[in-house]
C-alpha cells in the first residue's frame, strides 16, 4: 500500500572520505515514512568504510526486504554533488540505509536522502517508528488501521507520533483507509507537544480530518509563542470554516494572542 510524500523533517548529513581527499555529502530533509514505503530495502549497518562512490556496509539489522550477505557495497554515482555542511561519520558507526535491492552493489533509494548516522539517543526510537510504519501498512481492515494509529499517537515515541500523524494529513479521507473520529483526541493532545514538529503535524491532521469540534483548540493556538505553529494552526482552520481570516501567523506574539481572542469571541457567537 502506497501513500503520498509524508514528511518528517531531520536535518542530517554525512561526510565521506577517500585516500586521495575528502569527498563531501550531505542528507538533508529526511523522510522517515516516504522511505519506509518506497524503499525496497531498510537497513541498518556498521560502516567499514566510506570510498569515493562504493561505501561498504556490515548489516546489524534488516527492517524490510531480504539479504543473503552480511557485508554490502553500495553504489553511490551522485556523491561528488553534494556539499554542504557535513558532520562526519567514522568507522564503525552505525548507519540507516534506504535502499533498491538490485544486488551487490545496491542502489540507494535516494542519493540524497537514503543513507545517515543513527545517533545513539534516538536511534531505538527511530528504528521503532519504521516497525510500526510497517505494521501500519500490512494491516488489511479500516479498523486494525485505525487501531494502529491510534497506538502510534499514544506512544511516548515523538517519532512515532509524527509519522501516525503525517500519514493522517496526508491521506484523504474519502479513501476510507481508516476512521478520524477516534484519532481526534489523541490529536488534540499532540498539537501542544513539545516537539515542535510533532505539533505541526498533529495540526496539519486536525486540519485533512475537518471536523468543526476543533475549532476551539485550533484558534488557541493563534496564540502560541512559537510563529510556525500559530501559522499551521491558521491554514488548517482556514481549510475547515472555509473563511478567508484576518489573521497574521508572523506578526508578533502579543498582537497573535490579541487576534486570538477577538477569533474565540467571533467563534463563540457563530456556533
Amino acid at each position: 500500500m502506497m501513500y503520498p510524500i509524508l514528511l518528517i523533517a531531520l536535518t542530517l548529513s554525512l561526510a565521506a572520505s577517500s585516500r586521495a581527499g575528502a569527498e563531501r555529502a550531505t542528507i538533508q530533509s529526511f523522510n522517515l515514512v516516504h522511505q519506509t514505503r518506497e524503499a525496497s530495502m531498510i537497513l541498518t549497518g556498521r560502516l567499514m568504510n566510506l570510498e569515493t562512490d562504493r561505501p561498504r556496509i556490515k548489516v546489524e539489522k534488516v527492517l524490510k526486504g531480504i539479504l543473503n550477505d552480511e557485508v554490502i557495497i553500495v553504489q553511490w554515482d551522485r556523491i561528488r554533488t553534494f556539499e554542504m555542511n557535513p558532520v562526519r561519520v567514522a568507522a564503525g558507526e552505525t548507519l540507516l540505509l534506504f535502499l533498491n535491492a538490485t544486488g551487490p552493489p545496491y542502489t540507494p533509494y535516494d542519493p540524497n536522502r537514503s543513507i545517515f548516522k543513527l545517533e545513539p539517543s534516538w536511534g531505538d526510537a527511530y528504528l521503532e517508528a519504521i516497525r510500526s510504519i510497517l505494521t501500519f501498512d500490512a494491516t488489511m481492515t479500516k479498523t486494525a488501521r485505525t487501531t494502529a494509529l491510534v497506538e502510534m499517537l499514544n506512544s511516548s515515541n515523538p517519532f512515532r507520533q509524527g509519522a501516525a500523524a503525517e500519514i493522517i494529513a496526508q491521506t484523504t479521507p474519502a479513501l476510507g483507509n481508516f476512521r478520524t473520529p477516534p484519532l481526534i483526541p489523541s490529536l488534540q493532545q499532540l498539537v501542544q507537544s513539545t516537539e515542535h514538529f510533532v505539533a505541526s503535524l498533529s495540526i496539519r491532521a486536525l486540519g485533512r480530518i475537518g471536523t468543526r469540534s476543533v475549532v476551539p483548540i485550533l484558534i488557541s493556538l493563534f496564540g502560541s509563542p512559537h510563529a510556525p505553529i500559530a501559522e499551521q494552526a491558521y491554514y488548517a482552520l482556514k481549510t475547515i470554516i472555509q473563511t478567508d481570516l484576518t489573521f497574521d501567523p508572523k506578526a508578533p506574539h502579543k498582537e497573535r494572542t490579541q487576534a486570538m481572542q477577538a477569533w474565540q469571541a467571533w467563534w463563540k457567537e457563530k456556533r
